[in-house]
């Protein structure tokens, strides 16, 4: 019991400041800067974009402080404290490259990816249907105001907001946003659909893993406590209660994660009526709605089946509970 709490708490500490804030927080905030700084508000791209990105200077803004101050939750909660939270960020900043949104080459990479091998695996087989949607409507939307390649490369708004996201943009250290691995120009309609796919994708899919289980699994102390004690009533290598966190530390972590994974702004793709195009409101509707009428049903289905196999169930995929962003 001690190991396996151990392996949870690890895995909790390391998951919320490297994968959670540091490669999706912290490094999708560039994109979303520059986009107001280099693409004008009527462009396509910006008029989805913007949902996307909407409010992710907030929580960066003033949750970082919050969690790395010497008073703050990380101090409070982790064994780590608030230095060892620090030195991870620091670490997962060269980690932190554009392959990071590749949802389907990093679970192949991580050799997850044989549904053979691994039948069980709710976040894959979930998270390709919904990217499977996302591309679509990406693609659609994209051909609606991109005919032929030249239009890509000659679009010298969008070339202006890669460059200056990307690390070898212009200047002296390169682009402002400093994303490393992600290319300074767009040169095919194919390679926009795919930039903007892995955007959104990041996101939605991979932000909504990271951060609204926390809910049923870092809420509940007992299975997931954020620190052990040697408490001197226990022998050692026993387990006990009295190694858990006590009720004031309990109650701040459940606090603490329920402000983070019961917050949602919105749902995915229900702006489609704020945009200004006739044609583009279509496109996303139709996508909104195969997300409620297809998928949603289709994702129901397969959590009863994983409950009537005895496997957990994973509701966090549903699409009327998936943001458009990350507003915590």
């Amino acid at each position: 019991m001690i190991a396996k709490l151990n392996l949870q708490l690890t895995d909790l500490g390391y998951s919320q400041m490297v994968e959670h804030l540091a490669k999706i927080h912290y490094f999708v905030e560039p994109f979303c800067v520059c986009l107001k700084r280099t693409l004008p508000r009527l462009h396509p791209l910006h008029q989805i974009l913007k949902y996307h990105c909407r409010e992710v200077i907030v929580p960066n803004t003033f949750g970082t402080p919050a969690l790395t101050h010497q008073l703050g939750f990380m101090s409070k909660l982790f064994g780590y404290g608030e230095a060892g939270a620090k030195r991870l960020i620091r670490a997962a900043r060269p980690l932190s490259t554009w392959q990071v949104t590749d949802f389907r080459g990093n679970i192949k990479k991580r050799g997850v990816d044989d549904k053979d091998l691994l039948p069980y695996f709710p976040y894959r087989d979930d998270g390709e249907k919904l990217l499977d949607v996302i591309e679509s409507m990406v693609k659609d939307y994209v051909d609606l105001y991109y005919k032929f390649d030249a239009q890509v490369k000659s679009d010298y708004e969008l070339q202006a907001y890669i460059k200056e996201v990307s690390i070898q943009g212009t200047g002296k250290n390169g682009g402002i946003g400093r994303i490393e691995g992600l290319p300074p120009k767009l040169n095919s309609k194919r390679e926009l659909c795919e930039f903007v796919s892995r955007l959104i994708c990041h996101v939605t899919i991979q932000h909504t893993a990271l951060n609204y289980e926390l809910a049923d699994y870092g809420s509940y102390v007992p299975d997931t406590p954020t620190k052990l004690y040697n408490d001197t009533r226990v022998k050692e290598g026993k387990f006990s209660a009295y190694r858990l966190p006590n009720r004031e530390t309990a109650a701040l972590q459940g606090a603490f994660v329920n402000a983070l994974a019961s917050f949602r702004y919105d749902t995915l793709f229900d702006y489609h009526d704020k945009l200004d195009d006739e044609e583009a409101k279509k496109i996303v509707r139709k996508y909104y709605n195969r997300l409620r009428e297809t998928v949603q049903p289709d994702l129901e289905r397969e959590d009863n089946k994983r409950l009537a196999n005895g496997d957990l169930t994973y509701p966090y995929y549903l699409p009327s509970w998936m943001p458009n962003g990350i507003q915590t």
